[in-house]
């Protein structure tokens, strides 16, 4: 199982980039730990 951690998101987002020629930035650093956080507790909560 991949546990998709803040920069594994980080390190896709910038893979994804380099090949969209795309903006390497991150809107809301806050709300991205928030998201993964949350992700993570939903998964762990279901077990």
């Amino acid at each position: 199982m991949t546990i998709l951690t803040k920069k594994y998101i980080i390190d896709m987002h910038k893979l994804l980039i380099r090949h969209t020629e795309g903006l390497d930035d991150i809107r809301d650093d806050n709300l991205l730990e928030s998201d993964v956080n949350n992700l993570f507790q939903i998964f762990i909560g279901d077990v």
